[in-house]
């Protein structure tokens, strides 16, 4: 069968190097009600602009990649506290605006966030960890293990999890929970180095000696 040429093949795609700029058309797909970002399934026919909350979600992944979009996120965030107080994603806002404070006024607000978006159903496994990782700071580790517990049981296969919540155990003279635990992230993460240093540490251990 003779492949068609190019401009007749359907899975034809045209390559762009990474030097090359965008086109002119993307630098005037942005709207009045939307001026920062480009809404690639809006409507042509309606001038809505997306909900506050899928905003808040966009504003969310850029600024991941795209710092100055903080801001956005947090005014946005704010915006919708008094609204969608218990929304997952709205929470999450709040507890990043929170943090970046890094004072203790803003920890204990961000540990409070946190703790409200687990109890609403968050599953991403960085609020665990970013939930755990601010209660020992405030030297609440046995709080932090629980969290922690909580966080492998939402979800698995999240390798950190496992790491942090060996060592909080760790750090808590807890060594058959901290073992229990790597020996679990064994299991799942086997190329891991980090959880596997943590099960030879274990292997090493003397019965019944807390390392």
């Amino acid at each position: 069968m003779t492949k068609p040429p190019p401009d007749e093949d359907p899975n034809h795609r045209i390559v762009a190097e990474a030097e090359e700029p965008f086109p002119d058309v993307a630098f005037h797909m942005t709207t009045p009600q939307l001026p920062d970002l480009v809404h690639l399934s809006a409507n042509p026919a309606k001038k809505d602009a997306p909900s506050p909350l899928t905003l808040l979600q966009a504003y969310g992944q850029v600024m991941l990649v795209r710092p100055e979009y903080r801001a956005r996120y947090w005014a946005l965030a704010e915006q919708l506290k008094a609204t969608q107080s218990g929304n997952v994603d709205v929470l999450e806002a709040l507890a990043d605006k929170a943090v970046q404070n890094k004072n203790a006024e803003g920890s204990a607000l961000g540990i409070r966030y946190l703790q409200e978006a687990i109890l609403h159903g968050a599953t991403n496994p960085a609020d665990f960890e970013e939930l755990a990782q601010l209660l020992v700071a405030a030297n609440r580790q046995a709080e932090a293990a629980n969290v922690l517990r909580q966080g492998m049981q939402t979800d698995p296969y999240d390798a950190e999890l496992y790491r942090l919540s060996a060592k909080i155990y760790l750090a808590l003279n807890k060594m058959q929970e901290a073992c229990e635990v790597a020996a679990k992230g064994r299991q799942r993460f086997p190329q891991d180095d980090a959880i596997r240093a943590l099960t030879n540490r274990c292997d090493t251990a003397p019965i019944g000696v807390t390392k």
